[in-house]
């Protein structure tokens, strides 16, 4: 990208034998300029648009190999309710439905009366609408449109930073990192995750529309701002951060937005944030109102799955201490943070990495205390990250969040001796040797390695998403070859299968069927008949109820020998649990019909591919070797 970005303001071309002060007055010009339409490119005027219409391209380009990767988990619950086999509230929207309508969740042995509610977020569900009533089944155009929405919510970022920098260089470098950045490669491929792509796109241009309106005095931004927050909150509830978001830049920038044109003290800055309250008052307002309307229409989301920051704040608090460190290990090095949750011993070594990584950073960033925009970015990445941290963490996290992380990224690159004179001329030098390493390793962990990664994650992202089709796929010839009305997968190869075999066989099939899964992770299980009707499964592996997705219609942390529950197709006892009590060890599921019934297929995965199961009184292991990358 540099060499494509090799480029810089006519003024700044000039700085060459320059003094100090000649270097401050060109940068002002310099500065001037991000107001206009158009960018300097290798001596040419370039129109926002064209640039616009670059980062478009370069995102289809950069994600082109999941074009073709067809539907996944979520996406088959979507066209189910379109084609009229799950009933929704088409204005509010598929994720307003309460999970007790889904087959996938009401099928499982472990779900508890409680866990149950949904989501406000009408706008993401209008637009798979649409496509699916212009496209039917055909998922290409579905993934088009999420790059699509991914290169504008790239260049919309790009607009904004250099709004709030009055620079283009590091705008453009950390709009150009976020499109390419490797931890958004599942949530630019998964269709259902446009939620965090439109969310992302509508709050920059809010945010954008507020910048514009305060900097050139235009009130009637100030209502699009608002209007296209609310189709924000309509796309995804982390949206909610938006009036932070603004309050934090009123006080940042207090004495540049108001009429005094000086540099002020502490208490000037605060006397200036509260003079223009309703700047930041009225979208809280706006959200106050929302969020009235989103708890008088939608029940509260209650599962463990997802914390309540209000009605559980020790616990979100331990959640937030825990996993910011991890977000910052993952903005800074190619570590996901989704491997945390596949891996929970890896949580000490990922927290202790972003202490010592955050503590670096801010030492590299001190001597750039008069840039308010980079420290302005570090803020919000931290304030983006809390609404989301009320769940497991994971790379769809980092996505609106990074795009003022990778800010920060962008101009610890472009403090790099070389690259500082030419687009950087007038910051002071940074911290010597720390500044310069900082520089060429973000160079290559930011910049280079995403590129290479393109090429590589597609062939890790694809295969994972498609986990779920590809079980029911493996195991419609063994259901279909004796018209099998009850199917029972004893284990599978991953826990991304828990909830979305039944919709992806509805999908194949064009009828429900009642399909139980007992086990569903990427762990070792072992099986035994113990009598006509009854079989028991065991492991020694963590993951069996304890995974981020059965946690999802679960409501009590913890599990006790002898719990029982009662489904209509078995009754499954708990006969052992973990020393903490947080997960299964052994169950015991008595049938009402007997394993043997021509009706009844026992179906399980042994490694390889899924397979008929023989009920057998000795213990078997039904799979001996595991995926070192599964979860």
């Amino acid at each position: 990208m540099l060499g494509w970005v090799s480029w810089y303001p006519l003024s700044v071309c000039q700085f060459r034998g320059r003094s100090r002060s000649s270097i401050l007055v060109a940068q002002v010009g310099a500065r001037s300029m991000v107001k206009t339409h158009s960018l300097h490119v290798m001596g040419r005027t370039v129109p926002l648009w064209a640039v616009g219409l670059v980062f478009v391209a370069l995102g289809l380009i950069a994600y082109f190999p999941y074009l073709g990767s067809g539907f996944s988990g979520d996406d088959f619950i979507a066209i189910n309710m379109l084609e009229g086999a799950i009933p929704y509230e088409p204005v509010q929207g598929f994720w307003s439905a309460d999970v007790e309508t889904y087959e996938g969740f009401t099928l499982l042995w472990w779900a508890e009366l409680g866990a149950w509610g949904g989501f406000l977020r009408p706008v993401a569900s209008w637009t798979l609408t649409l496509l699916y009533w212009a496209f039917g089944r055909n998922a290409v155009p579905f993934h088009a449109t999420s790059v699509l929405v991914h290169g504008l919510g790239a260049f919309t970022a790009f607009v904004v930073l250099r709004r709030l920098s009055g620079r283009d260089a590091p705008a453009l470098l950390a709009a150009f990192m976020f499109l390419i950045c490797e931890d958004h490669g599942m949530t630019v491929a998964w269709i259902a995750t446009i939620t965090d792509l439109l969310c992302a796109l509508f709050l920059n241009l809010a945010f954008l529309c507020h910048i514009v309106a305060r900097q050139e005095r235009k009130p009637w931004l100030f209502g699009l701002s608002l209007v296209l927050f609310l189709l924000a909150m309509g796309s995804k509830e982390t949206a909610a951060i938006y009036p932070v978001i603004v309050a934090a830049y009123e006080f940042f920038f207090a004495d540049r937005l108001s009429e005094e044109h000086q540099r002020v003290t502490l208490s000037t800055r605060f006397r200036l944030f509260f003079r223009h309250w309703w700047t930041w008052a009225i979208p809280l307002v706006v959200f106050a109102a929302h969020m009235i309307l989103y708890r008088s229409t939608i029940p509260a989301f209650r599962s463990l799955m997802y914390l309540d920051p209000f009605s559980q704040p020790g616990q979100y608090l331990r959640m937030v201490v825990l996993n910011l460190p991890v977000m910052f290990a993952s903005l800074l090095t190619q570590f996901l943070p989704s491997i945390v949750m596949m891996f929970p011993a890896t949580l000490p070594l990922a927290v202790g990495a972003g202490v010592v990584l955050f503590a670096l950073l801010v030492w590299a960033l001190l001597p750039y205390r008069s840039e308010r925009a980079v420290w302005f970015s570090l803020v919000v990445f931290v304030l983006g990250l809390l609404p989301g941290l009320a769940t497991e963490v994971g790379e769809r996290l980092l996505y609106f969040p990074s795009v003022y992380g990778l800010f920060v990224v962008a101009w610890l690159i472009l403090q790099i001796p070389r690259l500082r004179r030419r687009f950087t001329p007038d910051a002071p030098p940074g911290v010597r040797i720390l500044g310069p390493v900082w520089g060429w390793y973000l160079l290559v962990s930011a910049v280079i390695l995403p590129v290479v990664l393109l090429f590589i994650y597609p062939f890790m992202w694809i295969p994972g998403l498609q986990w779920p089709e590809q079980t029911v796929l493996d195991s419609l010839p063994l259901i279909e070859e004796g018209a099998h009305e009850h199917v029972v997968y004893l284990n599978t190869n991953s826990s991304f299968n828990t909830f979305y075999l039944p919709d992806i066989h509805r999908y194949h099939r064009g009828e429900w069927v009642d399909l139980r899964v007992l086990s569903s992770f990427n762990g070792r299980v072992w099986a035994r008949q113990e009598s006509e009707r009854v079989l028991v499964l065991k492991t020694e592996d963590s993951g069996w109820l304890g995974n981020m997705f059965a946690r999802i219609v679960r409501v009590t942390p913890e599990f006790a020998v002898g719990d029982v529950y009662t489904t209509e197709s078995f009754t499954a006892t708990i006969l052992a649990v973990t020393p903490d009590r947080q997960d299964l060890q052994e169950g015991r599921f008595e049938f009402v019909l007997p394993l043997d019934d021509p009706s009844v297929v026992l179906l399980y995965y042994d490694g390889e591919t899924y397979r008929r199961w023989e009920p057998s009184p000795e213990w078997e292991l039904l799979n001996p070797t595991l995926d070192p990358f599964g979860y």
